[in-house]
């Protein structure tokens, strides 16, 4: 809510309160439960506002990763006559996954402009 209150450029101002359910408890929820909602919400809210540094980054990192593995069994396969299934293996994960997450945070850096978001300023 703070983040939502500042990009409207609302002023912030703290107030002390006291919540009772009506059971002697503070929340209706475990803090176990709780927790996990937020930290949904957080991951929520930074992959919205910053997908391309948060997954598209990543995934490109994955990408190069994916090129290296993919270059280092050519260069073995061209000295040595022994093509490393492990090494395909890395290179077509990294590669592939880093392409899914690059083209993910495309995506959403698009859906959130389209949904009238700051996107990724």
């Amino acid at each position: 809510m703070i983040l939502v209150a500042r990009d409207q450029k609302l002023r912030i101002k703290d107030v002390p309160i006291h919540c009772n359910y009506g059971n002697g408890k503070t929340s209706t929820k475990d803090p176990v439960s709780h927790g996990f909602g937020v930290l949904n919400y957080i991951l929520g809210l930074i992959t919205e506002k910053r997908s391309l540094l948060f997954i598209g980054l990543p995934g490109f990192v994955f990408t190069l990763i994916g090129f290296y593995f993919g270059l280092t069994l050519l260069r073995q396969y061209n000295q040595t006559g022994y093509f490393s299934l492990p090494l395909t293996m890395l290179a077509g994960f990294f590669v592939l996954f880093g392409a899914l997450g690059v083209f993910l945070g495309l995506m959403l850096k698009a859906i959130s402009r389209v949904k009238g978001g700051d996107g990724d300023k």
